[in-house]
């Protein structure tokens, strides 16, 4: 199989302002203060609670606990859906999801009026790649914005509108991590002397955790051999999803890092959501194994690793704080001396030991993914969730602990807490009134069908 390469002319780029260094004030010549390549890697579907350094009793990721022990480890970081296109945009713009106007699946796109963190860094003089293995982040959803090259996939769900040459399948064949991987640093030894000299911005998504149940055949057999005590099987196939990635992430750091002029790197290893697994036995229906459709901390609450070589970075901070997805950017520019865009909903972090957090007290996240409509709230010691589509088997509104993992109406003590569901209502109901629900922008290639239902939902004019 062979994946869609997207090479972005040049009038469809932003025009690089100045160069970068002049930009920062720096001299060309000083090596040692330049800008840090940047590599993004996003583990698509890796809840954090299944790292051994977030707490996982099993060797899973031995390769990723390390990296994470010798750098900067989040240990809290909530992600603002369920689900990976709005979850994604959100990361790459620091936009909450409806800001975006991305609520559904099929036809929404992330609108160019909204700047990406690879536009930042390609106008601050980066060299841009980025590769996904999940159509959910294709060129066809306008995720490629920014890049220099971008690669897209072939085969794409069965739901999804296909591009010339596309193939639909609902389990479709993605490519496994390691594939992108070493495409990536293929494409960057094939460069020029002058590409190579300048700084590189490289995002990749791998499925490899999000295809291991469905698709078995994409893991190693030897990780195949591994965690035969774990049930049920979507367990076990999680975990081997787990492993492989962590072996060839870890591959691929030591390999970037190894190449002359790419030592001065910023990995930042995240994850979009969760999966349900398991961990939720009294809700109702299959779809509490999957995510998407809950705002449970199985899938919101997700890995978020820091790592530098060198002297960038504090060496084995962990911040305990929860934090929000929306302050990846702004912190990833701010690592990196580049002038971040005004109007970002995140802030710039902290990195120092027990340094308070410019972040709100309590996170509201949202999902209307498949006909769901949930909104919630987390906050240090509890998370707060109003069912608004009538789901059975739960609640209108829910409170739970937190550190105790969602179970419906198992779980659910807001009979016990009368003052603080309607505290946490009211506080959803003001957020809700400074951030208003934006229409979405949606693709050109429109099935008839799909025009007649979003404008029955007043998207379209």
């Amino acid at each position: 199989m062979s994946d869609r390469h997207h090479r972005i002319p040049r009038r469809q780029r932003r025009r690089v302002t100045a160069c970068f260094w002049l930009v920062l004030g720096l001299s060309a010549c000083s090596s040692d203060s330049g800008p840090p390549h940047i590599v993004l890697i996003v583990l698509d579907t890796l809840r954090a609670d299944r790292l051994g350094s977030y707490g996982f009793e099993l060797e899973v990721s031995p390769e990723l606990d390390r990296l994470g022990e010798q750098g900067v480890r989040l240990v809290n970081a909530i992600s603002q859906s369920p689900w990976t296109r709005p979850s994604i945009a959100s990361i790459l713009t620091s936009q909450h999801p409806r800001t975006l106007g991305i609520y559904s699946e099929r036809a929404e796109i992330l609108a160019d009026r909204f700047e990406t963190l690879a536009e930042v860094l390609q106008n601050a003089g980066y060299r841009t790649l980025g590769s996904t293995a999940n159509p959910n982040v294709n060129p066809a959803f306008n995720f490629h914005q920014g890049f220099d090259e971008y690669w897209g996939t072939d085969q794409v769900w069965d739901w999804m509108v296909p591009e010339s040459g596309q193939e639909q399948s609902p389990e479709p064949s993605l490519p496994p991590g390691k594939q992108q991987l070493t495409r990536i640093l293929a494409a960057r030894d094939a460069e020029s002397a002058d590409q190579q000299g300048r700084p590189h911005y490289v995002q990749l998504t791998l499925m490899d955790i999000h295809q291991a149940d469905a698709k078995p055949d994409l893991i190693r057999p030897s990780i195949r051999e591994l965690y035969a005590e774990v049930e049920p099987p979507v367990d076990r196939h999680y975990l081997w999803g787990v492993r492989q990635l962590s072996q060839d992430v870890a591959e691929f750091v030591e390999a970037w890092g190894a190449a002359p002029g790419f030592e001065d790197t910023l990995f930042v290893i995240v994850s979009d959501h969760g999966q349900g697994l398991s961990s939720h036995p009294d809700v109702k229906g299959w779809q509490k194994e999957h995510h998407g459709f809950y705002l449970f901390e199985s899938q919101l609450r997700v890995p978020w690793i820091l790592y530098h070589p060198g002297d960038r970075l504090p060496s084995g901070l962990t911040i305990e704080q929860p934090v929000r997805l929306l302050e990846l950017m702004p912190t990833v520019l701010e690592i990196a001396g580049v002038p971040a865009p005004t109007g970002m909903a995140g802030e710039v972090l902290v990195l120092a030991p027990d340094a308070p957090q410019p972040v709100p007290e309590a996170f509201v996240i949202e999902t209307q993914f498949r006909g769901r409509n949930k909104i919630g709230l987390y906050s240090e010691h509890w998370k707060y969730f109003e069912n608004r589509d009538g789901e059975p088997g739960l609640n209108r509104r829910e409170l739970h602990p937190q550190g105790v993992m969602e179970n419906g109406m198992t779980s659910d003590v807001g009979a016990r807490h009368p003052q603080l569901m309607r505290q946490f209502s009211a506080e959803i109901e003001t957020w809700e009134r400074r951030h208003p629900r934006t229409g979405p922008s949606v693709r050109d290639s429109l099935t008839s069908m799909e025009e007649q239902q979003l404008r029955a939902l007043g998207y379209l004019e």
